[in-house]
């Protein structure tokens, strides 16, 4: 018999709501998504991009195993507050050039490229 899990929808649904404590409004915030996208995806009339999964994963911990079939726990291990610092630093520059047109998102992974090249690079 199926349980209210069976599907990636349903357990985003009880991530966001049970898990998180969120609203529709506050979970897309955070994803830099409206509300009513968030609804499609946990009533399965949008398919959640694989993009949006990693994110949803990164943006809250979320074992993406767990997301995507079931298996496992809700939520990974905790991080250093290292890592957390450096991934909340990612989660925004990665929401940023989102937005950027394609030109300027071509050009932005440019910079990154050379800045990269720099430090793997030392003088």
């Amino acid at each position: 018999m199926p349980t209210p899990h069976d599907s990636m929808p349903d357990r985003l649904k009880t991530l966001r709501k049970q898990e998180l404590g969120l609203t529709l409004e506050k979970f897309g915030a955070r994803l830099g998504v409206k509300s009513s996208v968030v609804s499609c995806w946990e009533t399965n009339r949008q398919a959640i991009p694989d993009y949006r999964v990693y994110q949803i994963c990164h943006e809250f911990n979320v074992n993406e195993a767990w997301l995507t079939t079931g298996d496992g726990r809700v939520f990974n291990e905790p991080k250093s507050a290292d890592e957390l610092d450096a991934e909340a630093f990612v989660r925004v520059v990665v929401r940023l050039v989102d937005e950027l047109s394609p030109k300027s998102k071509r050009l932005a992974v440019e910079a990154a490229k050379k800045i990269i090249e720099r430090f793997d690079d030392p003088q």
